[in-house]
């Protein structure tokens, strides 16, 4: 068998070596690209959240501080109202003063509660931020993958496809050849 008439009779091979080296160079492009885009979408909305977190906890510490300054509050009024309730005689004002001092601690109590709902919350809210955290730098690492997988297939494409085009723009031109030395033979 002749090269030349190999290179007409492989065309089709030709054909699919240059059409894979371009769905390569595609494949090359675009895949990569799309995984780098949800990676950023992925980095933002964990950004977005480690902002929400880092203001949650500036609302308990304000709400920290609140309480504290409630609960100072409180406790000079009771203090004042104990005063009071040893100076009066009748035990219904003091019964009156011990409710009162018993309203106090029962507010300081549910206050209290409330704070340590919302730093149970912020616990758990610094927990999923860390695990996503090390799910970003899992991605991040994949994205070094796909970087190399950007380089793997723009290579082989490149490669298949200038090798098919030349080859198939060759078995074409010895086809015509061929097929113009039969035309005039004719």
């Amino acid at each position: 068998m002749q090269p030349s008439s190999f290179l007409s009779n492989a065309d089709n091979l030709f054909k699919f070596l240059f059409l894979n080296g371009i769905i390569f160079i595609l494949l090359g492009m675009f895949y990569p690209l799309e995984q780098r885009n949800n990676l950023e979408l992925k980095i933002l909305e964990y950004n977005k959240k480690v902002a929400l977190m880092h203001q949650e906890n500036k609302i308990l510490d304000r709400d920290i501080k609140e309480l504290d300054k409630a609960v100072d509050l409180r406790i000079k009024k009771s203090s004042d109202l104990v005063r009071r309730r040893g100076k009066i005689a009748s035990n219904s004002a003091k019964q009156a003063f011990q409710n009162q001092i018993d309203n106090i601690k029962s507010k300081t109590n549910t206050s209290f509660l409330n704070i340590q709902k919302k730093s149970d919350e912020i616990s758990k809210n610094i927990i999923t931020i860390e695990n996503e955290k090390k799910v970003i730098e899992q991605l991040i690492e994949q994205k070094k993958v796909y970087d190399s997988y950007w380089w793997w297939f723009f290579t082989i494409g490149l490669c298949s496809g200038i090798v098919g085009f030349i080859f198939w723009l060759i078995s074409t031109i010895i086809s015509e050849v061929k097929n113009y030395k039969e035309m005039r033979n004719l």
